[in-house]
């Protein structure tokens, strides 16, 4: 350490790793879609790239004639399409060397648009 003049402050430099963000199994997140296709969306949470397919989403239905694409729920009252934010939860994880990704569902109690 290094004894800082005129103040008495000791500084040491210090190297470590840190995980910062690690997703699991079972957690909520809310994330933002990216793109949505008639095979489900994907959406961003930060750096963390989440793919809901259509098995997942509950009773919405693909809505291939609006403008933008979109997926609805049964009662029109909810739209998933770009840029809108929406709660998942996260089933799966599959890390690759310096990526993960994740497979999300909105099929259950409190998840879906916000």
């Amino acid at each position: 350490g290094r004894i800082e003049e005129n103040i008495g402050d000791v500084v040491f430099d210090v190297r470590y790793k840190a995980i910062v963000f690690k997703p699991f199994t079972g957690e909520v997140l809310d994330a933002e879609v990216v793109s949505v296709s008639e095979i489900g969306f994907s959406c961003t949470v930060g750096p963390l790239n989440v793919f809901v397919p259509h098995q997942r989403l509950g009773d919405f239905s693909f809505d291939a004639d609006a403008a933008p694409q979109c997926w609805t729920s049964p009662d029109s009252r909810h739209v998933i399409k770009v840029d809108s934010e929406v709660r998942i939860k996260i089933q799966a994880v599959n890390e690759h060397a310096n990526d993960i990704f994740c497979i999300g569902t909105i099929s259950e109690d409190f998840l879906g648009v916000i």
